[in-house]
Formats: C-alpha cells, sequence, structure tokens
C-alpha cells in the first residue's frame, strides 16, 4: 500500500479496514497537501495508532524561504489533511502542536476511538484527490459572496483569518508588490540558482492568457478573488494553523468548484508578512491590523488539471526517530 500513488486514494478503498490501514490511508491523503515549489517538505514516522510529523531539512529552500515559514505551513497542510481523512474515515484523534521531542517534529496525532463523519467530513475527504493549484488564468464569473464567507468561517476555525480584498485599491497594491518581489527574483542570482538545483522545481505560480509568468497588470487578468490568510501571531505555531487552515479552505472550496493558487513572493520575511496585512488593512478602512499575511491566494472558478506528483509514502515513511 505505501507505494500507491497518492492521488488515486478514494473515500471507499478502505472503509472497511482496521485502524493502522486507516492511518495509512490516511496518510496517503496527507501527501497531496500543496507545498512551496511542490517540495513536499515532510516527513512521517508511524506507530501502531499514533503518527508523528516532522518537517524535512532535506527540502528546505532557503533562498525562496528564507525562515522556513513556508515549509512549516506546508507541515501543517499536510497534518490538515490527514486529520481531515481521519475524521472522515471514522477514527477520531487528538493532535499535539509542537510537542518540542525534536526541533522538526510538528506535530504526534494519536487515534482516539471511533467517531461518526458528518457529510462535510465526507465532502472534503471526497475533495481532496480532485484539489488542484490553478496556474492558468480563472474564469471571469464572479465568486459567489456567500461561499467566500463560508471559507471565511472555515479559516477562523483554524485561528485564522481569510481576508478577501474587496476594494481595486487593495488589488493593485497586492499585485504591485508581487510583481516587485517577482523581478527582484529574477535578478536574484541566488535563487535561480536554488531553484535550478531543486530536483523537481515546481512551476511559476501563475500564468498570463499566453501562459507566460504573470507580470503587471496581468497579475489581475483571470483572478476574480484575490485573499490573503492572516495569523494573529508570527511564529512555528502560527505557520501551523495556517497550513491546517489553508487546506481546510482550499478544499472547502474545491466541494464547491473552486480552484486557487498562490502569491507568496511578497511574503518571505516576518517584516513583509505585517506590511502586505497592514497595508491591505489600510486600504480596507479596516479598524485594526489583521496580524501577518502568511499566504496571498487567487481563487476562482476553473478546469480540471493533471495532478503535480507526489512521492509516495515509502519515501517519507521514517524507519526510526531522525
Amino acid at each position: 500500500m505505501t507505494h500507491r500513488d497518492p492521488w488515486t486514494v478514494t473515500l471507499e478503498a478502505s472503509a472497511a479496514a482496521d485502524p493502522h490501514s486507516l492511518l495509512l490511508h490516511a496518510l496517503h491523503v496527507a501527501l497531496t497537501a500543496p507545498s512551496p515549489g511542490n517540495s513536499q517538505p515532510w516527513r512521517f514516522l508511524l506507530g501502531d495508532e499514533h503518527v508523528d510529523i516532522f518537517t524535512d531539512p532535506g527540502r528546505a529552500l532557503p533562498v525562496r524561504d528564507p525562515e522556513g515559514q513556508q515549509r512549516i505551513i506546508a507541515g501543517g497542510a499536510a497534518l490538515g489533511l490527514l486529520r481531515v481523512a481521519l475524521r472522515a474515515l471514522g477514527l477520531g484523534e487528538t493532535t499535539t502542536l509542537l510537542p518540542g521531542d525534536h526541533p522538526d517534529l510538528l506535530a504526534r496525532v494519536a487515534l482516539s476511538g471511533s467517531v461518526i463523519a458528518t457529510p462535510e467530513e465526507t465532502w472534503l475527504l471526497q475533495a481532496a484527490p480532485k484539489r488542484r493549484t490553478h496556474r492558468g488564468l480563472l474564469a471571469a464569473r464572479p465568486v459567489r459572496e456567500r461561499l467566500l464567507q463560508r471559507l471565511q468561517d472555515v479559516a477562523r476555525d483554524s485561528d485564522a483569518e481569510l481576508l478577501v480584498l474587496g476594494s481595486s485599491r487593495q488589488r493593485a497594491a497586492l499585485a504591485a508588490r508581487v510583481d516587485a518581489a517577482a523581478r527582484a527574483r529574477d535578478q536574484d542570482a541566488a535563487w535561480n540558482d536554488e531553484r535550478r538545483a531543486w530536483p523537481e522545481p515546481g512551476p511559476e505560480p501563475f500564468e498570463d492568457s499566453s501562459g507566460g509568468p504573470a507580470s503587471g497588470p496581468a497579475i489581475l487578468e483571470g483572478a476574480p478573488v484575490l485573499a490573503l490568510l492572516t495569523t494573529a501571531g508570527d511564529d512555528p505555531l502560527a505557520w501551523l494553523r495556517a497550513g491546517e487552515a489553508l487546506v481546510r479552505v482550499l478544499l472547502r472550496g474545491r466541494v464547491d468548484h473552486l480552484y486557487a493558487s498562490f502569491l507568496n513572493g511578497p511574503l518571505t520575511r516576518s517584516a513583509d508578512r505585517w506590511a502586505v496585512a497592514a497595508e491591505s488593512a489600510v486600504l480596507g478602512d479596516m479598524p485594526q491590523t489583521p496580524g501577518y499575511a502568511q499566504l496571498a491566494l487567487r481563487l476562482g472558478y476553473g478546469s480540471d488539471l493533471p495532478a503535480t506528483p507526489r512521492r509516495p509514502l515509502s519515501e517519507v515513511l521514517l524507519a526510526s526517530p531522525p
């Protein structure tokens, strides 16, 4: 089972299995989490009825992600998918974030008996193998306000906020920051060396109408919704929670045929994450700054896309603690 393609796992595949097999099944689902440059920076240590999730320093991108923020968010996304899958498969879990046993240990998830999955939990699991990062233009039709509010509620349930940039000033300001970051990156030899050295470099975050990297005004084309995922703090715990919130927002959106892609360029450092959130708050006439912008997202309607390859579970399972 550990050699299966994570994208082919379905809810029905293991519905009657024992808890350990269901835990393995849920780990396959976790492997479909998004990560910067498709780096997949996670490792798992599996017990009979628990799993430890570690970040993988060997998959770090020190130029692109100098503070390790994106790497830990990716670990949080894998954790969020694992928890979604366990609940949908009828397994209760108790999760401890940052237990402290090892500097790379992000979370410990222990099984805690059986639960009855809600329809919402089942829908989220069914959406997992259908989720894609949509890098092309999104459809021009607007996203329903009710759906955006639902996504905001989902983020809030994970101690994050989804700030929808509703004004043209907010959208233009974020696009300008994304464009400036992309131009600086193109001139950064270290960034380009790191990308070329990566064994499986991910594609550009999003594209313009010609299929090339979007820049300038094209950043706002095909992006009916721009949003920031924010947290009150800016530390590994906040990044983990942001990852969990992200994956639940993406899955909930996919249930309603919504796609997303990422605009992470201007959020590399803590000061930038604060500045982007503060600027959006001022331009949106918000009474206070919503903390730190951990991720910037494009949201809208798209079409089905091929899945991005993932490492098999056998490649990320640890035989012993690191």
